[in-house]
């Protein structure tokens, strides 16, 4: 044949095929545009250095790249799987018609190479043309105000055209393989052969259904901050294979026990949708898992980043409560707070700037060792990752940084206990007191010890008086000798000023003395976490949007691919007297039924998964479970508005593909 042919046969087969091509070219545009605008916004000289505080997003974003990297090429060998499927008739005809399979091959190269560059091109110019906007959007999220020159990196675009042209290379190169593989009568009827009746296997139904119950209770008995994060991508991985398992096996075991019941499976409205879903269920099965999947993905991602982002003023607050927070730990606990004093007295003084109000207070955090017998004592290790804290604070102190009036005599005292732990009796045994608890505090104390927060479990006391924390401090110095907890001395500062002076007046106090071990300065601070969190919101959206496409192209796929396959099956019913009427009825409730099962099922691992998450968040300073209540349930709103806007448009792609007659 001659080499000019393929060309020219390679485009037809695209203006042909356009049915199929359109969405698969817009959808890799968007992948493409939107891989590029988050390697030009990690790789924007302009933004780092005009931009303070952005270190942290671009690492945020760094981190996006990879994410988008990684799912984009899984997208494209997905999506590309689908197209060659749909055409393996069309392959096998050219086959019987004279050419070899190696023509074959030499037609779907250029096929490739036109897609690819038209992808990769489109991609890149729309990717330059909204990164403008990508980066104003940004600054706004940052609420900077600085002006910054827009750029086009060129490693942006250099890393961009290296990562599609080798993943649709690798897509090529496994049509290649399946061509090579597969004989020219079966790609010929590929379209005509039928679907075997699935056997529901009890094995992978068993199997789907512990990962998905180990999954559960991974993320919902894990206790500490620290461990969850360790865990989370195990039990991702667990929930993601058991839900592939169970969709596919019980789905099938629900369809052969509906079709047992004759009352019920021969209805016209029950016989047509059963029948048909059920001798192609394995496909129906995995298009459903990986729909469940990727809604999951979308409904955790924004969820988890909205509620970062709305929290940030909870880190903050938890960080630094004053305009500068100092910290020191000391065994003399009235010696070390005049000191504090005295250092942010002077240096102030030296500065210029007034002091409007100043405050100091001690608390003590230690590990204790749970008995058997309900008890706590100071035992074992208080050091490293230890299961249980005690973290103490004298009323007084209580009462001044909260404004309350409560009073607490001898070992009366407030308690709670992290991470929703309930706690029923009226007593608490530490050490060798039995203290009585008058009060339960409605929530935990954000300005106790930051690290006792990432314990799996940490009980916070308000004590009477110094006498009583002090008669804790001797006893668990006692029990751990050099390993032992020392009193951790704060002093909070507000002061008139500019930020460069509180911060200036922050690092020389700091280094006034050495048993002073850290400082907070609250708008650096403010800064450093709103970069950090809009960097989080930004790449969550952007993972999103990635997500939802890929979602919305799955269900558009699978809507054509289910009005092919049941076109002759309805043109047989219209023959034998079936109205369009009914033919839309029953593809509504198949649609329906094989759609909004995976939002549901996606909005059940979210809500799994929820514990798991607020545990996460309290890494950000994040303690109020309330704040990620209301982001995810306005996440499931939204997301299940774009859902069943999307389902609706594409259902009557499908009802028309069915009611056509051929």
């Amino acid at each position: 044949m001659r080499k000019s042919i393929y060309p020219r046969l390679a485009w037809a087969n695209i203006r042909k095929n356009r049915q199929y091509y359109k969405p698969y070219i817009l959808a890799g545009m968007m992948m493409t545009a939107m891989f590029y605008m988050i390697a030009y916004l990690a790789g924007s000289q302009n933004l780092t250095r005009s931009v303070t505080g952005s270190s942290a997003v671009v690492q945020s974003l760094s981190f996006g790249m990879v994410t988008i990297a990684i799912f984009s090429v899984v997208f494209i060998l997905y999506t590309n799987s689908f197209l060659f499927k749909r055409r393996l008739t069309e392959f096998g005809l050219y086959n019987v018609l004279g050419m070899e399979k190696r023509h074959i091959v030499r037609m779907l190269a250029f096929e490739n190479l036109y897609v690819s560059l038209l992808i990769i091109a489109g991609g890149i110019a729309a990717g330059i043309l909204f990164s403008r906007l990508c980066l104003l959007i940004l600054l706004q999220v940052l609420q900077v105000n600085k002006q910054v020159t827009w750029e086009m990196p060129l490693f942006a675009v250099r890393i961009t055209v290296i990562l599609f042209l080798a993943a649709y290379l690798l897509a090529f190169i496994g049509n290649v393989i399946r061509i090579g593989r597969t004989d020219t009568i079966r790609l010929l009827y590929s379209s005509n052969e039928g679907e075997k009746e699935p056997k529901a296997n009890p094995a992978v139904a068993v199997a789907g259904a512990v990962c998905l119950i180990a999954g559960y209770i991974m993320a919902n008995t894990i206790q500490s901050p620290l461990a969850a994060l360790a865990v989370f991508f195990v039990a991702v991985d667990l929930v993601i294979a058991g839900t592939y398992m169970v969709f596919i096996s019980t789905s099938v075991w629900v369809l052969a026990l509906l079709k047992r019941n004759r009352n019920f499976y021969y209805q016209p409205r029950h016989f047509i949708n059963i029948s048909s879903m059920m001798y192609r269920m394995k496909q129906n099965a995995v298009g459903m898992a990986n729909i469940c999947i990727l809604s999951t993905m979308v409904l955790v991602t924004v969820s988890t980043c909205v509620s970062i982002y709305s929290g940030a003023g909870l880190m903050i607050e938890s960080m630094c409560p004053a305009d500068i927070s100092v910290s020191a730990w000391s065994d003399n606990t009235a010696e070390t707070q005049q000191v504090l004093s005295e250092a942010i007295r002077s240096r102030a003084e030296e500065m210029g700037i007034e002091i409007t109000s100043m405050q100091t207070y001690t608390n003590l955090a230690a590990a204790v060792t749970r008995r058997a017998d309900g008890s706590y004592a100071f035992e074992g290790a208080n050091r490293g990752m230890v299961s249980v804290m005690a973290d103490v604070m004298i009323l007084q102190d209580y009462n001044m940084l909260y404004g309350t009036h409560y009073e607490l005599q001898g070992n009366e005292i407030m308690h709670i206990v992290s991470n929703g732990i309930s706690w029923h009796s009226s007593q608490l045994t530490l050490g060798d007191t039995t203290y009585t608890i008058k009060e339960k505090l409605s929530k935990e104390p954000a300005i106790f010890d930051k690290a006792a927060a990432y314990a799996p479990e940490t009980h916070y006391l308000v004590v009477a008086d110094e006498a009583v924390m002090a008669h804790l401090y001797e006893e668990q110095a006692a029990a751990y000798g050099e390993d032992a907890s020392h009193y951790n001395c704060d002093l909070l500062c507000n002061m008139n000023g500019t930020a460069e002076e509180k911060a200036a007046c922050a690092k020389a106090v700091f280094s006034a003395d050495q048993r002073i071990s850290g400082f907070a300065e609250k708008e650096s601070t403010t800064r450093d976490v709103r970069g950090l969190d809009s960097g989080f919101l930004f790449l969550g959206v952007f993972l999103a949007i990635t997500f939802a496409v890929a979602t919305v192209l799955i269900i558009y796929y699978k809507q054509i691919s289910e009005g092919y396959d049941d076109r002759k099956r309805f043109e047989i019913m219209q023959n034998v007297g079936m109205s369009r009427e009914e033919i839309r009825k029953n593809t509504d409730r198949q649609v329906l039924t094989v759609f909004l099962l995976p939002l549901a099922v996606s909005c059940l691992h979210l809500l799994g998964s929820s514990k798991m998450m607020m545990k996460i968040l309290v890494l950000f300073g994040i303690l109020d479970a309330r704040v990620f209540a209301v982001c995810a349930v306005c996440t499931v709103a939204a997301f299940a508005l774009v859902y069943l806007f999307v389902y609706r448009n594409t259902s009557r792609v499908y009802e028309k593909i069915v009611s056509a007659r051929q």
